[in-house]
């Protein structure tokens, strides 16, 4: 015969013993003993921008606290099902880098208290207010104390952009107790202290084993290398990457092929940059017009390919087949027009000899208007079959 959460009566009854001659360790064992069944999921969906990875954050975790959902394959579904009817066990949070552990945790946080007069009274006085101090417990402290009191259910906490924000300085001690053989009924459970423990209660608290953590992050930001040695050991990384395949052509004539578009995109960048630089099919997807394309592109790609290429005007021009004197360019490309000696005065080599490093801008890019001209009303391109060419010679070969 066994009890819950006991195999057999015999451990049942040691635990008795225990608990009757100390009540605060004998909690601490039951709840050792609950939850220690199933295995946590510790998860960071990782990829270029524009990859999906927050739907896919979401998307799991609702599958995660309700495997009962039939509509898992609609995002939009997803996170209304996940915003409303699961409202009370999945929580959102997006790092950054003002974020600490006071805010997702817990902390004392004071209070405004407003003391209304008796109703009745034919001159109310002005209401008055108090200044009290208040513990307030964080995203991530009211969904694992939900989950202790609720081992029957899943919990997820979903962290977008986690490597925005300090791990160390958010999480705390936390970080340990994350790991799935570091919870609550696992092999090597590791409590933390709380700071602000509840009275009566011991100050030490475990992960438990039904709440689910999981996270996204962006592989372009520049600050990935210095969190990823951090977490790599605590969470299993999932790549999502950009899927040139969910994308169709435009509706035309003529027809943009994004597909081909895209590839050829992400092949030049990531022979350039590196494959995490590649742009994700989020920033094409839903384009069914030649005018919405060029306005994702002028509005969004060419912003993003420029901080990707900042000081490397080349590099740019190269990812989008632009030339010097080329007909179809989307950007206006001049040489620089000076020339060392003609602003200073003197040769470069007597520069370099003083220790110099060039730093001359030998190009100088200008979106054309007519791929894009920001300054019309509405903004848009100003020759809408010249914006068309210049995208589709990106992936179209060139002409002998």
């Amino acid at each position: 015969m066994s009890i819950y959460p006991f195999g057999d009566i015999g451990e049942f009854e040691k635990f008795r013993s225990v608990a009757m001659e100390d009540l605060t360790t004998g909690r601490v064992r039951l709840r050792l003993r609950q939850a220690g069944d199933g295995r946590s999921i510790v998860r960071i969906y990782y990829g270029p921008p524009g990859t999906g990875k927050t739907l896919v954050a979401v998307q799991k975790a609702v599958e995660l606290a309700d495997p009962s959902f039939t509509e898992i394959d609609d995002f939009r579904a997803c996170f209304e099902h996940f915003t409303t009817v699961l409202a009370d066990r999945a929580v959102f949070v997006t790092f950054h880098q003002a974020l600490q552990y006071e805010d997702v945790v817990e902390s004392i946080r004071p209070v405004l208290v407003e003391e209304e007069e008796e109703e009745g009274e034919e001159e109310r006085e002005p209401e008055s207010a108090e200044l009290l101090y208040r513990l307030h417990a964080g995203p991530l402290m009211r969904i694992l104390r939900a989950a202790l009191d609720d081992h029957h259910s899943d919990y997820v906490l979903v962290i977008d952009e986690i490597n925005r924000g300090d791990i160390s300085r958010i999480l705390g001690p936390l970080i340990s107790a994350l790991e799935p053989d570091k919870r609550l009924g696992a092999s090597y459970p590791v409590g933390f202290d709380s700071q602000y423990p509840r009275s009566g209660e011991d100050s030490r608290i475990f992960m438990p084993s039904n709440l689910h953590v999981i996270g996204t992050m962006n592989s372009a930001d520049r600050n990935i290398a210095l969190v990823d040695h951090a977490l790599r050991r605590r969470f299993e990384f999932v790549e999502v990457p950009p899927d040139p395949a969910l994308l169709g052509g435009t509706a035309g004539p003529p027809s943009l092929d994004l597909e081909a578009l895209l590839r050829a995109l992400n092949r030049r960048i990531a022979f350039l940059l590196g494959k995490e630089h590649e742009i994700g099919h989020g920033y094409l997807i839903g384009c069914e017009t030649d005018e919405e394309v060029v306005e994702r592109f002028a509005r969004r790609i060419l912003p993003l390919l420029g901080e990707y290429f900042y000081g490397n005007e080349a590099g740019l021009l190269l990812v989008l087949g632009d030339r010097i004197g080329g007909e179809r360019n989307i950007h206006q490309v001049e040489t620089a027009a000076d020339t060392f000696e003609s602003v200073f005065g003197r040769g470069l080599d007597s520069a370099l000899e003083l220790g110099y490093r060039s730093q001359q801008a030998q190009l100088s890019l200008a979106v054309d208007p007519r791929f894009w001209d920001a300054r019309r009303l509405p903004p848009g391109p100003g020759d809408l079959p010249f914006a068309v060419e210049a995208l589709a010679k990106i992936y179209q070969p060139p002409s002998p």
